[in-house]
């Protein structure tokens, strides 16, 4: 495996090359590194096994150019982009790691960094795809293009179906989606994206530049009818044979620890369901904004992370009933047999339909429905679990125990924290610092307007830096 120094070395020395032959043209700022969370996963999935010698996947972002420094044995540049991804997902399905087959669907939905604002990326033309698919699947265009808000909307809808297709939650499709459209006659080229090495989230989840290209009801529409299972595929045959499988991939190939731990704060678990706004100052009689987690998931117990709450019940039921294979079929549960542990798995996944009924208010889609929009995040979509409230704790309803095992705690938190009556952030220093910004903006508001006698935004302002300097952001 090549060192990051050695990739980095490398993309800049594609860079510097592929710039030299073009000085005229109005060049696109790069974002390659925007969508970070699913280039790490990504990378994971392709170093299983790599026998094309793909330097690293972030080439296949880039321009011709500078992806040629990094192709390895691929010839066709128009397809590196294509070719790691079939392959990261041919490596992630080896080991049935579906949360990894679909974060190799969602990164060859990303768009690739072209010569200027506005202009189309090439498709992929003849390459011999392994995996239909990611055959099925192109990259978003760049926004300002003509025609790129139906097309790049299609383009999700088709890659939330090949999602829902291998049991993954199709709303994921959601993270593919770019920035803005950004102004074609911009002398910085910039648009409206970013490009932060060092976000392992990705700037454009933490930013919250994210342009989703769909409604949650449009991928609902467009799923309807496919039958993939809850998001885990292949958890069934685990089961029956020794039970280990599943437990072993699914925790860590989600990259649990970068978008479910530390981002959360540990408030995934319900731990801290409360306000996460540290900061009480009340200049002009008013308080920041509170921070909750919950936003966009539902994390299983020690495994993966979820935006459906049907698909992390049913991956808890299926953890559960690996576990119970793994104590029969060890000698760890006398008289309990693999059976027994199918029986249990069904009636565990019989109880889905009520527990999402139950703590959705009857919404499928709850973790998402409101949160993506900002203007409903306090609105009860999530259970409560926005507020700390009703969903707080262990939504898995299911208490059998056969062979001496329990179902994997599901609990409301996942992918974000929510700003009071604002947006909802993957990071929770993002969403604290918008906090922040608006207890100011309310503070010099009360202020000019005569509201707060004797406050200035003077006052706003010294408030504000102290609130950031409480929290730490």
């Amino acid at each position: 495996m090549l060192s990051f120094q050695t990739v980095l070395l490398a993309m800049c020395s594609a860079m510097v090359a592929s710039a030299a032959p073009i000085p005229h043209t109005r060049r696109e700022v790069p974002q390659e590194h925007s969508h970070e969370f699913y280039l790490t996963s990504v990378r994971d999935s392709l170093n299983l096994d790599n026998p094309d010698g793909i330097v690293d996947p972030v080439f296949g972002l880039l321009g011709n150019g500078a992806a040629a420094e990094g192709a390895g044995q691929i010839t066709n540049l128009d397809c590196l982009h294509a070719a790691t991804a079939d392959r990261a997902f041919t490596n992630a399905k080896n080991i049935n790691d579906i949360q990894g087959m679909v974060n190799a669907l969602i990164f060859r939905a990303l768009e690739r960094n072209t010569l200027g604002v506005g202009l189309r990326s090439e498709a992929c033309t003849g390459f011999n795809f392994a995996n239909p698919e990611v055959a099925a699947v192109q990259q978003h265009q760049d926004a300002a293009a003509d025609g790129a808000a139906a097309e790049n909307k299609e383009i999700t809808l088709e890659l939330a179906r090949q999602i829902a297709s291998i049991g993954g939650d199709p709303l994921d499709a959601l993270d593919s989606g770019t920035f803005q459209p950004g102004d074609v006659n911009d002398n910085t080229f910039r648009g409206n994206s970013c490009n932060e090495l060092n976000d392992a989230d990705g700037c454009i989840f933490t930013q919250n530049l994210l342009v989703e290209d769909a409604t949650i009801e449009e991928i609902d529409a467009a799923v309807a009818g496919i039958d993939g299972g809850a998001g885990n595929a292949g958890a069934e045959d685990g089961g029956d044979d020794t039970g280990a499988g599943e437990e072993e991939d699914t925790g860590a190939d989600n990259g649990g620890d970068n978008n479910g731990g530390a981002n959360n704060g540990g408030a995934g678990n319900g731990g801290a369901a409360g306000n996460l706004q540290q900061f009480t100052g009340n200049v002009g009689g008013i308080t920041a904004p509170a921070v909750t987690a919950g936003g966009r998931g539902f994390i299983v117990e020690n495994n993966d992370q979820f935006l459906n709450l049907a698909a992390a019940l049913g991956r808890s039921c299926d953890v559960h009933k690996n576990q119970c294979a793994d104590r029969a079929n060890g000698g760890q549960a006398p008289g309990v047999s693999v059976g027994d542990c199918d029986t249990q798995a069904n009636a565990c996944r019989q109880l889905i339909d009520g527990a999402v009924a139950g703590n959705n208010g009857g919404a499928n889609n709850v973790n998402n429905n409101g949160a993506n929009n900002g203007g409903a995040n306090n609105s009860g979509n999530t259970g409560g679990a926005n507020n700390g409230g009703a969903a707080v704790g262990n939504l898995q309803k299911f208490t059998g125990n056969v062979g001496g095992v329990t179902a994997p705690a599901v609990t409301a938190g996942g992918r974000g924290f929510v700003v009071e009556g604002s947006d909802d952030f993957l990071n929770v220093a993002a969403a604290i610092g918008r906090s922040c910004d608006i207890h100011k903006n309310q503070c010099a508001n009360a202020a000019n307007g005569g509201r707060a006698p004797g406050v200035s935004v003077g006052d706003c302002d010294q408030q504000a830096n102290a609130c950031r300097q409480a929290n730490g952001v």
